[in-house]
Formats: structure tokens, C-alpha cells, sequence
């Protein structure tokens, strides 16, 4: 008898703070989001930075809940997190008992820039639990679309375009065909990130459907705007696989983010590598 396809995994909030388990198909406060975040955050204070927007326009396609339930695995790694500032902003989460999403983080930290009143945040996600989390907060649009790339493609149209646009399907890697051009179509004007989870380390085809993504990336965004690439490894030990944040965007914004997020990415990474270049076996 053939074996039926296997559930895909899902993450359980085991010894949770709180006792919410989201079900997401990645664990929440990996090293990919700490990157994410980082990135996140300092593009947008770039482009408060370079443009002085009244609002930071924010929108996220895939943006997941507002908070995640906090696990001890995840607090020890946030507090080894070798960016201060970072820390600082995930503090009040922390001591709630909570980890705050990557919108969050935005949220917080443009609170703290005087030269821009707040985030108008647009919000999508698949999960209906999770949208319907955002809709009593402030300043939030809860779009309702049959699906993440139509709401993507509403995102980037010109009638609705962000500031800062963050793109992070946990599944891009095999999906950027796809994702991509709606993606990065308006990166002549606004900043896009996009996470993904390189696998290209597996060999065979995870190689070859890197190139093509990289290939894809490169002729996306020849009309308009330049790229950075970010990347750490995926754990100290055994990493089989590459955290990456691609930013897109105008090139005064890029070029002025550039070597802040040079410097924060070689950060992380030095900090997970060295943690696992040496072990005392007992």
C-alpha cells in the first residue's frame, strides 16, 4: 500500500509563555527573523531618514499575528542577539511573555524617530485568525483578498503604494516566479524586503532553483533601483541552509543603508559562527 504524504511540519509552542500555538510552518524567533527584523528596521529609519514621510506607509502580505508566544529556546537567542539596539526594542515584548513580529518592531522603533508621526500599517495574511488580530489595532488595514499575492499585487499597485514593503513567504524559495515581479515593480520609488530561506547548501536542484532565483532577482530590478543582499547561516553547527534579506529599492535609500546593514549583518553572522567554530567534548 503507498504511503500517503506526510502532514507538513508545524511549529508547536512547547513550555510557551503563553499557550497559543499559531501552527506557522517556521519557528517563530529563528536566526532568519532576527535578520529580517534588523533589516527591517533600519530600512525604514533610512527612509524616514532620506524622505520624511509624514507616515511611514508599511505593508506586509504575509505579515503573520502581531505577537508570537514566547519559548525559552527563543528568549536565550534574542538575548544573545549581538545588536544592541535590537534587544532594546524587543524588550517590553519579552517581558510580556511574547515576541513581537517584524510589523511590530517597525511599529516600535518609528515611535521613537521624531521626524515621523507613526506607521499606516497594510496587513494581509492567509490565516483568518491571524487578520482578524490586527483589526483593532491603530492605524491598521486588514485587506480581504483570496489569496497573499493578490493581496501583494494590491499592495503594489499605484494606487496603494508603501514606503517600506516586506515580502516573506515561508516558502519563496520555490515560489519566486511567481512572487517576485509583483514584488519589486515599484522599487524605482519604495523599499522592498524579501526573506528567504536559502537551501541552496542541499546541492542538486536547490542549486539550481537558486541560480534561477537569482537570476529572476537581477532582472527584476534592471528598470529601477538597486539591490543588497544580506545572509547568515541557518545555525552554529549544522547550518544547511542560508537566512537571506534581499532589499530593493531607490538608490539614494540603498545606497545611504548600505553600510549600516553591511556592518549589522557581518554582526550576526561572526556572532552565529563563533558560537559553533569551537566545542569542548565531554
Amino acid at each position: 500500500m503507498p504511503k500517503s504524504n506526510p502532514e507538513p511540519w508545524r511549529w508547536k509552542a512547547t513550555n510557551a509563555s503563553t499557550g497559543d500555538e499559531p501552527g506557522l510552518r517556521y519557528e517563530p524567533g529563528n536566526w532568519g527573523d532576527v535578520l529580517k527584523g534588523v533589516w527591517a528596521v533600519l530600512a525604514a529609519r533610512w527612509v524616514i531618514s532620506t524622505r520624511s514621510p509624514p507616515l511611514l506607509r508599511y505593508s506586509d502580505p504575509f505579515a503573520g499575528s502581531p505577537v508570537y508566544p514566547l519559548v525559552e529556546a527563543t528568549r536565550r537567542r534574542l538575548n544573545s542577539v549581538p545588536i544592541q539596539w535590537f534587544r532594546d526594542l524587543q524588550a517590553p515584548f519579552l517581558s510580556r511573555g511574547t515576541l513581537a513580529s517584524t510589523a511590530s518592531l517597525i511599529q516600535e522603533a518609528v515611535v521613537q524617530e521624531a521626524r515621523c508621526a507613526g506607521v499606516r500599517r497594510q496587513i494581509y495574511d492567509a490565516d483568518r485568525s491571524r487578520r482578524e488580530s490586527w483589526k483593532d489595532m491603530a492605524d491598521t488595514e486588514v485587506l480581504e483578498a483570496a489569496s497573499a499575492e493578490e493581496a501583494l499585487e494590491r499592495m503594489t499597485s499605484a494606487e496603494s503604494r508603501a514606503d517600506v514593503l516586506l515580502v516573506d513567504p515561508y516558502d519563496l524559495f520555490d515560489r519566486s516566479g511567481k512572487i517576485l515581479p509583483n514584488a519589486l515593480r515599484r522599487t524605482g520609488e519604495s523599499v522592498a524586503l524579501l526573506y528567504l530561506y536559502n537551501r541552496s547548501p542541499r546541492g542538486g536542484g536547490h542549486q539550481r532553483t537558486y541560480r534561477t532565483l537569482r537570476q529572476g532577482l537581477e532582472q527584476a530590478s534592471k528598470p529601477a533601483g538597486s539591490l543588497l543582499l544580506g545572509r547568515i547561516p541557518s545555525d552554529a553547527s549544522f547550518p544547511r541552509a542560508y537566512h537571506e534579506v534581499i532589499l530593493a529599492g531607490p538608490r539614494d535609500i540603498v545606497s545611504a543603508a548600505r553600510d549600516e546593514l553591511a556592518e549589522a549583518t557581518r554582526t550576526l553572522a561572526r556572532s552565529i559562527t563563533e558560537a559553533g567554530a569551537f566545542e569542548e567534548l565531554k
